[in-house]
């Protein structure tokens, strides 16, 4: 599966920015290697197969250039930068040691700012094509997710309630987006 994504990059290198080919990359091994992971390591849940499926589909709709993709893509990169800064902060808040603090968490975190600029970049965005349908998906699964989790830090539950409110912010910038869309008879 990894020699075919090779070649579809390697042969599509000539209409592709290599920025985009090098993050696509970046998402399908991450999410080979988090289902793989995850089954040595006999710690297989739901959560990290969706993720890591979420991240290997991303990469492949991105060298395909679809517009779900796109938003795949700005949703497993949010949800991964958020995951970091939480653990960041629940290590701040456990006193735990600079060094311990600082060095792979953060890393991964400064990483993935040039990831979100690079895809909001304007000659980027417009290589994929506008799809309302999975951005209305996406925000529902982010308004629904914000809403049902809770936690014991007050934090985490603010964080959520953003979440929420994004979710629902999406739903109504995709329902705007398909009525652009329609014929103007509706």
């Amino acid at each position: 599966m990894l020699i075919s994504y090779i070649k579809i990059a390697y042969y599509s290198k000539f209409t592709l920015p290599i920025g985009l080919v090098f993050i696509s990359l970046i998402f399908v091994i991450d999410g080979v290697l988090g289902l793989t992971g995850s089954v040595t390591d006999n710690r297989l849940t739901v959560d990290q197969i969706a993720f890591s499926s979420g991240l290997l589909t991303s990469g492949f709709g991105l060298i395909l250039r679809k517009g779900w993709a796109w938003n795949f893509a700005i949703f497993f990169n949010s949800v991964f930068t958020l995951k970091l800064l939480l653990k960041l902060l629940g290590k701040a808040l456990l006193n735990e040691s600079v060094a311990m603090i600082i060095s792979p968490l953060f890393l991964f975190l400064i990483l993935n700012l040039p990831i979100f600029i690079y895809l909001f970049k304007k000659e980027i965005r417009g290589m994929f094509p506008y799809s309302p349908v999975s951005l209305f998906i996406l925000g529902f699964f982010l308004a629904f997710y914000g809403k049902f989790i809770e936690s014991p830090n007050y934090f985490s539950n603010f964080l959520w309630g953003i979440l929420f409110i994004i979710g629902l912010w999406l739903m109504g910038k995709s329902g705007m987006q398909l009525r652009r869309s329609l014929p103007s008879k509706f």
